[in-house]
Parts: C-alpha cells; sequence; structure tokens
C-alpha cells in the first residue's frame, strides 16, 4: 500500500490494462476460441499466478519505474521493441510447456514475480525439453482407464490449438466451426474397454479439431468407413495424423485391440509432436 501511493493511479491503470491488451494479442491465436458447439464460454487453461506472472512481465517490459520526489512515474522503455518480438515469439510456448508440466500447480506467488521480472518469457526452450516434457505427458495420458464418456481434459485442448491454429490459418478455404473429438469413436472402443477394465480412448493421442458438420456424420465410423471421394479422404489423413493402417486393430477383439490401440496411440502423437514442432518452429 506504502508503493501504491507513490503512483498516480490512473496512470498506472492505464498502463496496467495496456500490458494485459498486449498480453492478449500475443496469447489470443492459441487461447482465443470455443472448441465444442454446446460450449457457452471459452476454455480458461492458466491460473492466476501464471497469468500474473505474463501480465508483469509484458508491464515490466514496456515501462520503467523512476521515483521523483516521493512519486513514482512510469516511463517508456526503449528496449520494448526488441524485448516484444522474444516475447511473441517465446511466451505462447511457455504458456503451453507451463501448463503440461503442471508448473504452476498449487502456490506460486513468488513464482510470479520471478518470472516478472527475469528474462525467462524472453528466451526459447529447446527442443529436447520439449520432448521429454511432451513424452512424459503423452505417458500419463496413456495410464487413463475409462469406461464411460468423460470431459475432454482442457490441457489436450490447449496442445491441439497449437496445432490447428496454424493448420486452419493455411487452410482458409476449408475453415469452419471446429470442435474437439476422439479420431477413433468412443463408442467403438467402450465395450473393449469395459471388457479390459478401461482403455485411455480420450488420451492426446486419438483427439483432434474435427469440422462440426463432418462429425455430426462420423458418429461412431472413422473416415475410412464413410463416403467420402478420396481426395478427401487423404486431406483428412492429413489433417487427423492418421493412416488407415493404424486403425486395423479395429478389426480384432478384446485385449489385441488395447494392444493395437496403444500403438495406434505412440504413432499418432509422434506425428502429433512433429507436427507441433515444425509449426511452431521449435529446432
Amino acid at each position: 500500500p506504502k508503493t501504491l501511493k507513490k503512483f498516480e493511479i490512473e496512470e498506472l491503470e492505464k498502463a496496467i490494462i495496456n500490458a494485459v491488451e498486449e498480453v492478449n494479442k500475443i496469447l489470443k491465436p492459441y487461447i482465443g476460441g470455443k472448441s465444442n458447439k454446446k460450449q457457452k464460454e471459452k476454455w480458461v487453461f492458466h491460473s492466476d499466478f501464471q497469468i500474473i506472472s505474463i501480465i508483469g512481465k509484458v508491464f515490466h517490459s514496456i515501462y520503467t519505474l523512476q521515483e521523483e520526489e516521493g512519486k513514482i512515474r512510469i516511463r517508456q522503455n526503449r528496449r520494448w521493441k526488441t524485448i516484444k518480438k522474444n516475447l511473441e515469439k517465446n511466451l505462447p510456448m511457455y504458456y503451453l510447456y507451463d501448463i503440461i508440466r503442471g508448473y504452476w500447480s498449487g502456490t506460486g506467488d513468488k513464482k510470479a514475480k520471478e518470472r516478472a521480472f527475469s528474462s525467462t518469457y524472453e528466451e526459447s526452450i529447446s527442443k529436447e525439453a520439449w520432448e521429454a516434457v511432451l513424452d512424459e505427458w503423452h505417458k500419463n495420458e496413456k495410464s487413463k482407464r475409462e469406461t464411460r464418456r468423460k470431459t475432454i481434459n482442457k490441457v489436450a485442448v490447449l496442445f491441439l490449438n497449437y496445432i490447428y491454429t496454424h493448420l486452419i490459418s493455411e487452410n482458409q478455404s476449408r475453415a469452419k466451426d471446429f470442435e474437439v473429438d476422439h479420431v477413433v469413436p468412443f463408442a467403438r472402443l467402450q465395450k473393449v474397454a469395459q471388457e479390459v477394465g478401461g482403455l485411455p480412448i480420450s488420451a492426446i493421442g486419438n483427439l483432434a479439431l474435427i469440422n462440426k458438420d463432418l462429425n455430426l456424420k462420423k458418429r461412431d465410423k472413422t473416415i475410412y468407413e464413410m463416403s467420402l471421394k478420396d481426395n478427401e479422404t487423404k486431406w483428412l489423413e492429413k489433417w487427423l495424423f492418421i493412416d488407415k493402417k493404424m486403425l486395423s486393430f479395429l478389426k480384432r477383439k478384446g485385449s489385441e485391440v488395447e494392444k493395437g490401440f496403444n500403438r495406434y496411440l505412440d504413432k499418432r502423437f509422434e506425428r502429433m509432436k512433429e507436427k507441433f514442432f515444425e509449426l511452431n518452429e521449435i529446432v
């Protein structure tokens, strides 16, 4: 409170709002949309402390604080344009990276202060670090045991956004309304899941952003069981990161389906991961 009294409150408020708007511009492509036709509100992926740390970092990058005659004045930082370029590239990546690895779980006030004043958000995350975090996450996702439909995990939705945001912008002619759903339909796996004590049906390796109209027609079919033209099927294979051979396990029974489904999850997640690296220029 003693420090706050040294500010011109209107000036401070205006500067904070400007920092928030800059953060919104940087993160909006990845977190700004809805991912389900029944979803009334947009997802909120972050914790309070995580977003505070990001806004704090941007605030202290745009401005410098100078105390003059007992008053703190807010000045423009001459280095802002240079710092901004680094933040535009790296902030979105830290946003996702920290959420996947659970960095902000529990209390985070000290972490928030450290991030707001450090250069961490300006630095790139190595591909090796991404590999380790994503592989551990995939391993945990595969340990899920589902026998009935559950709400899709928000972290999975966020990761998909970092792939499909780029793909949608590259395919404007096909850009329509999308929703997150299972590539191999839940209904096709539920019976086996009940027989073997559960399957990771909603693991990230079985999720995609699917056109609403197609998803409505698909129901409990795969794209290879629908009446699609060859060029439509080929385009969807690229969009869903699959090929027909990967889904051959659906012709089997019981534990063989379980083994085949796990192999499918591994192979598809590898493809998703490589696409994630490519589209987000992680080398």
